[in-house]
Formats: structure tokens, sequence, C-alpha cells
């Protein structure tokens, strides 16, 4: 089998992924990231769950889901040229109370986001 190269990954993240210091520590790098917005969806807070190496209690954290209120959106950042195993450190980072999902996201764009 012919090996290739994997199509790089863009993610949309909207809470602890957007800060550079947190990219640089999971990566070892600050990857390109523009601001976006998604629409549709609404934040809420994660409580009371299991994060790696702590376990997080009294503490808010962001989630989002679907929303069906009129003008719902979530402002976050597009982190484009992601390796497969990147994405998958940031899975990890998320832990199990979010789960990484296709949206459309601006001008048409499918990219994943953890929810």
């Amino acid at each position: 089998m012919a090996l290739g190269w994997a199509k790089p990954q863009t993610c949309f993240v909207y809470g602890t992924l957007m800060e550079s210091s947190v990219l640089e520590a999971l990566l070892g790098w600050v990857p390109e990231a523009q601001e976006a917005v998604l629409s549709g969806y609404r934040r809420y807070l994660v409580v009371d769950e299991e994060y790696p190496g702590i376990r997080v209690v009294d503490e808010e954290y962001p989630g989002i889901r679907p929303s069906s209120v009129e003008n719902s959106e979530v402002s976050g950042l597009l982190i484009v040229g992601l390796t497969n195993y990147e994405v998958s450190i940031m899975d990890s980072y998320e832990g199990d109370a979010y789960q990484r999902l296709p949206v459309e996201v601006g001008r048409g764009l499918v990219m994943w986001i953890n929810q």
C-alpha cells in the first residue's frame, strides 16, 4: 500500500484551546488560527467532570450544543494545518465530556468541533 500525506485538519475551538499557551503545551507549537463564528449553537457550562489529571468540582468549563433559538452563535477560532495526530492530542485534552463532530462554519467550511 502506498503511503501518502494525510490532508491537514481544521478545527473550531471555543474554550481553553483558544489560548496559545495551551496549544503550545499540547502540540509543541501554535498553529495558524482565525476568528470564526459557529451559527446555530449556544454555549453551556460543563461542571463536575473528569479532565486529564484533575477532577473538576465546582468549576465551570464551556461546552456547546445545537440551539433552536434564533441568531444563536458561538465565537471561537478556526485552527488550521493540524495533523490527525495533533487532533487526537486535542481530543485527549478535551476528555470524554466532549464529542468531536463535523459542522459548517462561516463561509460553508466544514470543520470539527468538540461538543
